[in-house]
């Protein structure tokens, strides 16, 4: 195991706690190093798994994962700075696998959230109409990889999906891959995960919402609490979907607007601007906000974080804008 914990005291409640799952051939370590910062109030957690996979199906592990994160969840909520009510799951690729399968066979409340980088559910977590998961263990030599036991799914544990419609990995229509699964095509996959929390309507239309700098869409069921991000940063991802994965584990709220004696702040220049908008996030961990002309249209919108971001916002008209953060407005000026 890897950790790291937050260089500030702990709320009342404790520290949210994040265990992050490495994907086929990577390690816990190299997992802190990525994430600690992007999820600066969380403790993170990150296991290194045997043969450095995750035992889904035919990776050269055969490690009893499920019992491993189970006993790790158990003894992260044994510790006085950790919030027992918000342990959260997030892997990428291989561990995103291991995610869905947690997902699917797991019922503990304490576990309240949950993504998938870059691997959305496979064909043997999912079959015949029902969510599946391996009683015994999975088996390369029976049906579905040993995915025989049906399931249904713990309501209320939110559910975020990050996919790429360029990964060469993992098809984000679904499909054989080259890892030796198919997959869902991802944007019926989440519809799933959705029906299974409750969700009562129709398949949202292709293509999704357009959000963020760089580019992402954004497909959204039940007020947010299952969600499907498309980009195209093939088997990884961008800095929208990144900073959308920090908004959406939230619980940052118990830390000050302050950092030191630096008293919070937006800036944002230049004003007027020709193509390019710095805004400036000081002593602010982060922030959504949404870009209104003057007929009162959401034109654009994203997430910041703390410092400075460049918005490349050339495909605008000319004219007079308010960028809207949170509670905040402030005008700017294209021209």
């Amino acid at each position: 195991m890897t950790i790291h914990v937050p260089n500030t005291a702990p709320p009342a409640n404790g520290f949210p706690a994040t265990i992050l799952l490495h994907g086929n051939g990577g390690n816990g370590a190299q997992q802190v190093e990525s994430m600690s910062q992007l999820l600066d109030c969380h403790i993170v957690i990150a296991p290194s798994g045997y043969a450095n996979s995750w035992f889904i199906c035919s990776e050269e592990s055969n490690g009893p994962d499920m019992q491993m994160l189970e006993s790790l969840i158990a003894s992260i909520k044994s510790y006085s700075n950790v919030n027992a009510d918000r342990i959260r799951l997030v892997g990428g690729s291989n561990g995103s696998a291991l995610v869905n399968n947690f997902y699917i066979q797991n019922d503990d409340p304490s576990v309240d959230r949950v993504c998938g980088i870059v691997s959305q559910m496979n064909e043997p977590q999912f079959h015949n109409g029902d969510f599946h998961f391996p009683a015994t263990g999975p088996n390369v030599d029976e049906d579905f990889c040993g995915y025989n036991t049906s399931k249904d799914l713990l309501i209320g544990r939110k559910y975020l999906s990050i996919c790429n419609d360029n990964d060469n990995l993992i098809p984000f229509e679904g499909g054989p891959s080259p890892i030796g699964l198919s997959f869902l095509p991802a944007e019926f996959s989440i519809f799933k995960v959705a029906q299974s929390q409750g969700y009562t309507g129709n398949q949202l239309p292709p293509g999704g919402e357009p959000i963020g700098n760089p580019l992402i869409f954004e497909y959204k069921y039940l007020d947010g609490d299952v969600v499907l991000l498309r980009g195209n940063a093939q088997h990884g991802t961008n800095s929208s979907q990144r900073n959308y994965l920090k908004e959406w584990l939230g619980d940052c709220d118990f830390n000050s607007n302050t950092v030191g004696t630096v008293e919070a702040d937006i800036r944002w220049y230049p004003n007027p601007f020709s193509s390019i908008l710095n805004i400036d996030l000081i002593g602010i961990r982060s922030t959504n906000f949404e870009l209104i002309n003057i007929d009162g249209k959401i034109v654009y919108s994203g997430f910041l974080v703390e410092g400075i971001q460049e918005l490349d916002l050339n495909f605008l008209s000319n004219g007079v804008y308010i960028l809207n953060f949170n509670e905040q407005s402030r005008l700017v000026v294209k021209q």
